[in-house]
C-alpha cells in the first residue's frame, strides 16, 4: 500500500490477500481500511514517483492475471450493497477489454492468442457472471465499443472479438499519439 499510512488500531487483524489469487491484492485491504476510518486525511504533496514500465509484470499478458482480477471482484462485491454490485462488474468488465488488447497486442502466435481468446469466452463462470449483470454493466456511460466486445465475448464470436480489439487498440494509440 505504497500511497498510504495507516493506524495500526484501526488495521487490526485486517491482511492482504495472496497475490497468486487475486490481483491487485492492495484493493480490498483499502476498501475495507476505508470502511473502517473514522477520519481519512489527505496530502496533496507528491512523496512517490511511479515509473512506467512496459516489461513489469503488471504490463505483461498472463492468462491466469484475468481470473485473479474475477476473485478481486468477487472479494470486492462483498463491500458494497447489492443495488451498487453493478460498479465492480463494470469495473471487471473494463479489465476483460484490457486483457484482451494485451493478448492481441503480445508476442504469441495467432493461434495462441485464438485459443486464449477461446479460453476466456468458454469460462462459464465469467460468462455467467457479466450475462447476469448485463442490465447493470450497461446502465452508465461507458467505453467505446463496450456493446461489441460484450456481445463478442457472450455469444463465442472468437475472430470478431480479435478484430474489435484491434480495431480498439488502434484507436487508444491514436488518441494517445502512440505507434503500434
Amino acid at each position: 500500500v505504497w500511497h498510504s499510512i495507516y493506524k495500526r488500531s484501526v488495521i487490526g487483524n485486517l491482511r492482504f490477500h495472496s497475490e497468486r489469487v487475486v490481483c491487485s491484492e492492495d484493493l480490498p485491504f483499502q476498501v475495507a481500511m476505508l470502511l473502517k476510518s473514522c477520519k481519512v486525511t489527505y496530502i496533496p504533496n507528491t512523496y512517490y514517483y511511479y515509473c512506467m514500465n512496459g516489461n513489469s509484470l503488471s504490463k505483461t499478458f498472463n492468462f491466469e492475471k484475468c481470473f485473479r482480477y474475477f476473485t478481486l471482484a468477487e472479494i470486492i462485491k462483498t463491500y458494497y450493497p447489492p443495488q451498487l454490485e453493478y460498479h465492480v462488474w463494470r469495473f471487471f468488465f473494463a479489465f476483460c477489454q484490457n486483457f484482451i488488447r494485451n493478448l492481441i497486442c503480445s508476442n504469441l502466435t495467432f493461434s495462441e492468442k485464438y485459443e486464449w481468446l477461446k479460453n476466456l469466452c468458454n469460462n462459464r463462470k465469467i460468462v455467467n457472471y457479466l450475462r447476469i449483470h448485463k442490465k447493470q454493466l450497461g446502465q452508465k456511460p461507458h467505453s467505446h465499443l463496450y456493446a461489441q466486445y460484450y456481445c463478442f465475448l457472450i455469444h463465442k464470436c472468437i475472430l470478431p472479438l480479435y478484430l474489435i480489439a484491434l480495431i480498439d487498440q488502434r484507436i487508444i494509440c491514436e488518441k494517445l499519439g502512440l505507434k503500434r
